[in-house]
């Protein structure tokens, strides 16, 4: 997919392109260093961003209703593996192909989530992946944990453990206080999303279920 990305841009071509579009963030982040200096259209579709829960989201944080944002939880969780059998979409579990697994898969859309609705940089200060549920090559769990330029954080959490065909995904977002700043961050941009948010990902849609839960703050007193 990188090599199809830089032949469109040598030959001066806008795109859109389904993630990855590498399967490594050094190979992305040529592709967008690449973009950046011709001033090319490079887009990746984060669909998550237009749901009914990010746009009322994004509504009651412009009118400060939530108060001072403390946190953000995103989740993810889709289907099991055999569905990419089903599909003739193996290669998806190949790591050597596809990148790695849920995370790459569906990770970006929970990160972009984060910077989408916090509108800052962030960094991302501690994650882990698992193979138990499924035994396959790649991930079909993994969490992952960040924190905003100002102190917002954030938790992704995506798999592949839905017990039926469709998907769940639940991104509350809360509003108390932030607690103490973690160690070793590596730090995301919200205007860089074809660099390290999407590095290593190529996700068949599968939208056929969404639900979203939006919760508010409890009022003290």
């Amino acid at each position: 997919m990188a090599g199809i990305a830089h032949d469109l841009l040598d030959q001066g071509y806008p795109f859109l392109m389904e993630k990855p579009m590498g399967i490594n963030a050094p190979e992305v982040e040529a592709v967008a260093a690449k973009a950046a200096r011709l001033d090319a259209f490079v887009a990746v579709p984060l669909a998550q961003r237009y749901t009914p829960f990010a746009t009322r989201a994004r509504e009651l944080l412009a009118v400060g209703r939530f108060g001072p944002l403390s946190h953000i939880y995103v989740r993810l969780n889709r289907p099991g593996p055999a569905r990419y059998q089903t599909w003739d979409c193996a290669w998806m579990l190949d790591p050597a192909e596809a990148g790695g697994g849920c995370l790459r898969n569906l990770g970006p859309h929970g990160l972009d989530m984060f910077l989408h609705l916090t509108g800052e940089e962030a960094q991302v200060t501690g994650a882990q992946l698992s193979r138990r549920a499924h035994e396959r090559p790649v991930e079909d769990y993994a969490s992952v944990m960040l924190r905003s330029a100002s102190g917002i954080l954030g938790t992704i959490e995506v798999g592949n453990g839905f017990p039926r065909d469709g998907t769940r995904s639940s991104p509350p977002a809360r509003a108390t206080r932030p607690s103490q700043t973690p160690t070793s961050p590596r730090r995301l941009s919200p205007h860089a999303r074809c660099a390290r948010p999407l590095a290593a990902r190529r996700g068949a849609s599968d939208l056929s279920h969404n639900e979203y839960v939006f919760r508010r703050p409890k009022r003290s007193g």
